[in-house]
């Protein structure tokens, strides 16, 4: 085996070897220490990240009297509240929370406007298969960070999420109430128009 190595490799049989495949075997073992040594010295000198977990359950909001939709169902609910989640406005909150423009682990501090941008581009939103459950994942260079980055963006969303909800259920009730009252006004047209 090693014979027809050295001869695909352009040697010469066992009696005459040219050293044209022991050249080319000695350069590609180079090489790959080359490299290996490379990668290796990337993964070292590289910043360490940790990764933050937090689950989300996206439950889509009841759905009142709307005549409107079918059956209440919308199938853009959870792409919806993806970007929801991803939305810069909600980002800013969570970066003024725990005062990430002032403590970058970047080494340099950030204005209050990268802040965010800094947070989303290290923000993954997934959900999982066939599931209203969705994981919010942070990266940052500390766990703790990451953790409370990750815990914050949640917390912010629901926070929205509730105001969201209690300002449509307001508007909501305010129009079932006018649907009620003009259904009563209309009855007592018809009574009095019977009375007539």
């Amino acid at each position: 085996l090693g014979e027809r190595g050295g001869r695909l490799l352009g040697a010469e049989s066992a009696g005459g070897r040219t050293g044209i495949g022991r050249r080319l075997l000695q350069a590609a073992g180079v090489g790959l220490l080359t490299l290996g040594g490379v990668w290796a010295f990337s993964q070292a000198m590289a910043p360490k990240l940790f990764v933050a977990t937090a689950r989300l359950r996206l439950d889509p909001p009841s759905v009142a009297v709307d005549l409107g939709k079918a059956g209440g169902y919308d199938p853009y609910f959870i792409q919806t509240e993806f970007e929801v989640i991803r939305s810069l406005v909600g980002l800013r909150q969570v970066t003024e929370r725990f005062g990430l423009a002032k403590a970058a682990e970047a080494g340099a501090s950030m204005t209050p406007e990268q802040a965010p941008a800094w947070l989303r581009e290290r923000l993954r939103v997934t959900q999982y298969r066939n599931t209203s459950l969705v994981e919010v994942q942070v990266a940052a260079g500390k766990a703790q960070l990451a953790a409370e980055l990750a815990n914050g963006v949640v917390d912010v969303y629901l926070e929205r999420s509730r105001a969201r909800r209690s300002d449509k259920g307001v508007k909501e009730r305010d129009l079932m109430e006018r649907a009620a009252q003009k259904r009563q006004f209309e009855a007592e047209q018809i009574r009095a128009g019977r009375l007539d």
